[in-house]
């Protein structure tokens, strides 16, 4: 009976797990969710399309999701299986204020204070931040053809766990009414690189419009949203509404003119008949 139960007890043992079969944390994120089955004929994606997902869920760009007011902030997290990243309430607090009404904007969150925290380890050089913002204002002015994007610098609100951080967002325009927080065109917190000139102008101006083909795709070509055309357009036919009340004004008010002036001339003979009788009584 001791034997049977050592030995039950021995096959409750987990074993070891090797070095491929560890199991990737669930936030990291997998390309392929397996949770609804096994994928239809119409949902087949080429060669082509698979690099470029398996690209983008590696580099970016990410959309971005604000997590819930919480104490404790942790790390960065990768893209979770949805493909979004999630960032703190804090950082998303600072980053809303740089939001615009109507245009598209960059913002850059980096480290600072480098020379405090600087460690045999952690060699951070404040000359390496400034450069990489001169990179992304260089790949906003090579967006050809696309309205200006202005680029904020934000130094991050949480160097606990923020430490090294250059992380690109492009903001959506309150007017799109956009459908995530903002964009993550590049994150040296998750990727560990410097961005190039080259990646980010790429990550722009093609990755972007799939990822938001409606309100990024306009404003890259020189357009608005369609919610702003529509209003543009409304407050459009309300100035030719104003115009053509003015216009209506303007004419009734030269009708009546017209008519005093006809008036006048109507009653021009009978005047020189009496000019004539004046003349004619002198002498």
């Amino acid at each position: 009976l001791l034997g049977s139960e050592l030995r039950h007890i021995g096959s409750k043992k987990r074993r070891p797990a090797s070095a491929g079969s560890q199991r990737r944390p669930s936030s990291a994120g997998s390309q392929v969710s397996h949770r609804h089955g096994p994928t239809s004929d119409d949902q087949v994606l080429s060669a082509q399309d698979i690099h470029s997902f398996a690209a983008r869920w590696a580099a970016g760009p990410w959309p971005v999701l604000e997590e819930r007011r919480t104490v404790i902030v942790h790390p960065q997290q990768p893209a979770g299986e949805d493909g979004v990243v999630r960032i703190p309430h804090l950082v998303g607090g600072k980053l809303e204020k740089h939001r615009d009404n109507d245009e598209w904007v960059l913002v850059v969150e980096t480290c600072h204070q480098c020379e405090c925290h600087r460690q045999e380890w952690l060699r951070h050089d404040p000359q390496d931040y400034r450069s990489g913002l001169e990179v992304v204002r260089s790949a906003c002015r090579a967006l050809d053809g696309a309205r200006p994007v202005h680029c904020f610098h934000l130094e991050t609100p949480d160097l606990g766990q923020r430490i090294g951080a250059f992380e690109v967002f492009l903001l959506p325009p309150r007017i799109c009414e956009p459908a995530y927080f903002a964009y993550l065109v590049h994150s040296k917190l998750l990727t560990r690189k410097w961005p190039s000139h080259q990646s980010l102008v790429h990550r722009l101006r093609d990755d972007m419009p799939r990822l938001d083909h409606r309100g990024w795709k306009l404003a890259l070509h020189g357009l608005k949203s369609n919610l702003d055309i529509f209003s543009c357009w409304k407050k459009a036919q309300e100035e030719v509404k104003h115009l053509e009340e003015e216009m209506g004004e303007l004419a009734s008010h030269a009708e009546k003119r017209v008519a005093d002036l006809e008036q006048q001339l109507s009653e021009l003979p009978e005047v020189q008949y009496q000019v004539e009788q004046l003349e004619d009584e002198k002498s």
